[in-house]
């Protein structure tokens, strides 16, 4: 490889993923400072929220891991589709079939032990 393809393809990502990144946590920092939020009043969350925020936090993961996969493998590096669809069938089965059981089932531990 010569210094242009290192470039187009692994510096240029790489820096522009940072970026995003960078940009992300700016914007959480501001939200975050813009003022204290108010004490919630109510009985705290319910296993149905932990549920709802946890499929929703591993859809979007799930969504930004396979689009990661599909610029770097798929545009940048001319590999097989098949990495895509291996991709997307690997990465639900351990997202939604090992990760969020397994934290779901320590937490029940951890709450049935407080």
């Amino acid at each position: 490889m010569d210094w242009e393809q290192v470039l187009r393809q692994a510096v240029i990502p790489v820096a522009s993923a940072y970026v995003v990144f960078l940009a992300i946590l700016a914007s959480y920092r501001r939200q975050r400072t813009a003022g204290a939020a108010p004490k919630p009043s109510g009985p705290g969350p319910t296993w149905r929220d932990l549920v709802r925020y946890l499929v929703n936090t591993a859809l979007g993961g799930y969504a930004v891991f396979l689009l990661i996969v599909a610029v770097f493998y798929l545009v940048l590096g001319g590999q097989s589709p098949r990495l895509l669809r291996e991709a997307l069938v690997e990465g639900a089965a351990l997202a939604f079939g090992i990760v969020i059981p397994a934290f779901l089932a320590i937490s029940w531990l951890y709450d049935r032990r407080r």
